[in-house]
């Protein structure tokens, strides 16, 4: 399994992103310690989420997707955003 980290700029105002946030979480386990960004396991590739997240989205939106597996990190996130990062990605550095 991959640790993928999805930010987003939704640009439209009052566009209705349910279905996309319905896309994100179908992956399982899943995190949102920010408001434009989730955190993600899963056995697809960051480009595969990325253009699967196309269909949730508009032209004009901005989305980041990034394998983050193994990398070293460090939070100033909420305990239990810190406590799902510690048990799902097993690796890097959090300070709470």
């Amino acid at each position: 399994m991959k640790t993928i980290q999805i930010n987003y700029d939704l640009v439209a105002p009052g566009q209705n992103y349910e279905k996309l946030f319905g896309y994100v979480k179908s992956h399982g386990t899943w995190a949102k310690p920010l408001k434009s960004m989730f955190f993600v396991r899963t056995t697809k590739s960051a480009a595969t989420v990325r253009d699967e997240i196309k269909a949730y989205t508009d032209n004009n939106d901005k989305v980041v997707v990034v394998d983050v597996t193994g990398d070293i990190w460090a939070t100033t996130f909420s305990d239990d955003t810190t406590k799902w990062m510690v048990e799902q990605m097993r690796v890097g550095v959090h300070a709470s």
